[in-house]
């Protein structure tokens, strides 16, 4: 939360600063990425102990990606670039030869007077929409719970 409010208010500064008054060299964009997190229903990770692999696959019709899990020390997670993907796509995640799910990840482009960012506007696993900006979303740290 306190890391969305501080992407959140240095956005409306520099969208509402002339662009005179803004000095690009000391602005930082906001993150381009997202993580999941795949728990079980008692919240146990499944990445790095279910669902054991170098990378995952992420693909649909005209594109492949292949993530790395990430380490946070408590459990593992995937690390997703918006600007890897299309907005409002189906993608599919292979956990294993035997379990792919389907995602969706809708995303506006924004511009400042310094550069330009995207922000998550809905993220859907397997037909269920896990984050949704109309909805108070606001952090995109996404956890899933696979039964």
């Amino acid at each position: 939360m306190k890391k969305f409010l501080s992407y959140f208010l240095l956005g409306f500064v520099v969208l509402n600063c002339n662009d005179d008054d803004v000095d690009c060299t000391v602005v930082l964009p906001p993150p381009d990425n997202f993580t999941l997190k795949l728990i079980d229903q008692t919240g146990n990770s499944l990445i790095g102990n279910v669902y054991v692999q170098d990378s995952f696959k992420l693909y649909n019709s005209s594109e492949t990606l292949y993530i790395k899990p990430f380490s946070t020390g408590l459990q593992d997670e995937l690390v997703i670039f918006m600007a890897d993907l299309t907005t409002n796509q189906d993608y599919y995640l292979e956990l294993d030869p035997t379990d792919t799910d389907t995602l969706i990840v809708d995303y506006a482009i924004n511009q400042s007077p310094c550069f330009s960012f995207r922000t998550l506007e809905l993220f859907i696993y397997n037909e269920e929409a896990i984050y949704d900006i109309q909805n108070g979303g606001n952090d995109y740290n996404l956890i899933v719970t696979k039964n």
